[in-house]
């Protein structure tokens, strides 16, 4: 028997049975839409797993635990309470940003994290035979100011955070940015309350000029196919930039177009003169070269080169991300027709094996090419996969069954 203490959560960990990440990994949480960063926190991955645990639970994919007095969920703005959307990242450098916002050391230290909490109101009560009560129902249901919202709040946080502003004006505009930020998450609730928060204040009676950077970017977004008697976007985005007097722009934020302008155009084309062959790697001629070379050096352009591939190979990977999926129906087939369909999730097949780094699976096909995978039986296909992939050994029953498709 298991005692009741092993099987709690750790108050600074979480338990997520289908996640992928390494064992006591550290991972941020947030909400998502993520409203604030009251609203993440980090926990540690809880890696320890009993039998009954596993029995029970395994199963789940996409699910988030935590310890039930803890105020994990709390800080999250009840994020488990009600079904809601959570991310959890495990990127160290993410982490990082996170941790300097905060001043802890210790993941157990969590005594100073504030808890952003969005105050409800009652759901208007009104007259279903009314029409005109239907309409403003049905109106303020699929009426969303989300986005109004949040060019509002940055309009604030563009003075908020112009360190040439003056000191009580960037105050005033950094506290109507944090409240913006919670009548964001109040209209998204709206939908569900019908309750819509009151915005005059910020929408009516205060307004200044469309901020710079927001122009600029909807200049950038306008149809190239424009009407024959309307100034083309590159005429509009000329006279933008002609009719601002950028001496008077103090915000950094707002001041970015017209600097990536001035950088292009005063930064000078660079024409290459590439060496002849005979110039290159003369060094090489004498014998002894390698032992001449600075070992404190070699070391660093080591390092610096593998953190180059793997800068490399994450950016590789972010820009061919699993959209389409092209070979999921073939992969529900096959387990459906294998009778697997209700022990195993075709999804969290994709979640298990997206860790794979693109160079892995590329080495890894080749391999399968030129060892003629098809046609190997079942102990030969188990040898392989304890040799190429020894981490998915959970999976080695499952990749080695070729029934109704099953080599796909």
């Amino acid at each position: 028997m298991t005692s009741e203490t092993a099987l709690t959560v750790k108050k600074n960990s979480f338990y997520s049975p289908g996640a992928s990440y390494d064992a006591n990994a550290v991972c941020t949480l947030l909400r998502n839409p993520h409203i604030a960063r009251n609203e993440e926190i980090q926990l540690r991955l809880y890696g320890k797993s009993s039998n009954m645990r596993k029995y029970y639970l395994s199963q789940l994919t996409d699910v988030v635990m935590v310890d039930p007095e803890s105020l994990a969920a709390q800080r999250l703005g009840g994020a488990d309470f009600d079904g809601d959307m959570i991310k959890t990242i495990a990127d160290n450098l993410l982490n990082e940003c996170v941790k300097r916002n905060y001043e802890y050391d210790d993941l157990n230290d969590r005594s100073n994290l504030p808890l952003l909490y969005i105050p409800s109101e009652e759901p208007v009560a009104r007259n279903a035979n009314d029409w005109h009560d239907r309409f403003v129902t049905v109106r303020d249901t699929f009426s969303s100011r989300v986005g109004q919202i949040c060019n509002t709040a940055f309009d604030r946080s563009i003075i908020a955070y112009d360190e040439n502003s003056n000191a009580e004006e960037r105050q005033r505009c950094r506290e109507q940015t944090e409240v913006l930020s919670i009548l964001t998450g109040l209209e998204i609730d709206s939908v569900k309350s019908g309750v819509k928060p009151d915005l005059t204040e910020y929408l009516v009676k205060e307004r200044r000029a469309h901020n710079l950077f927001l122009k600029y970017k909807s200049l950038l977004e306008l149809d190239r196919n424009h009407a024959w008697y309307e100034d083309s976007p590159q005429k509009k985005i000329k006279q933008f930039f002609t009719s601002t007097d950028w001496s008077k722009v103090t915000s950094n934020v707002e001041r970015l177009p017209y600097l990536a302008k001035q950088l292009k155009e005063n930064t000078k084309r660079l024409n290459p003169k590439p060496a002849k062959d005979s110039e290159l790697f003369t060094f090489a001629a004498k014998p002894d070269w390698k032992d001449s070379l600075d070992a404190n050096i070699l070391s660093s352009v080591g390092f610096l080169i593998q953190q180059y591939e793997a800068v490399l190979s994450r950016i590789r990977a972010c820009r061919a991300p699993i959209k389409n999926k092209a070979s999921q129906n073939d992969i529900d087939r096959i387990l459906f027709s294998r009778g697997q369909e209700e022990y195993i999730d075709s999804d969290a097949l994709y979640a298990a094996f997206s860790k794979l780094s693109l160079e892995r699976i590329s080495s890894i096909r080749e391999e399968l090419k030129s060892q003629l995978g098809h046609l190997m039986d079942k102990d030969a296909r188990f040898d392989f996969l304890s040799e190429h992939l020894p981490e998915f050994e959970e999976y080695y029953d499952l990749l080695s069954d070729f029934r109704f498709g099953g080599y796909r």
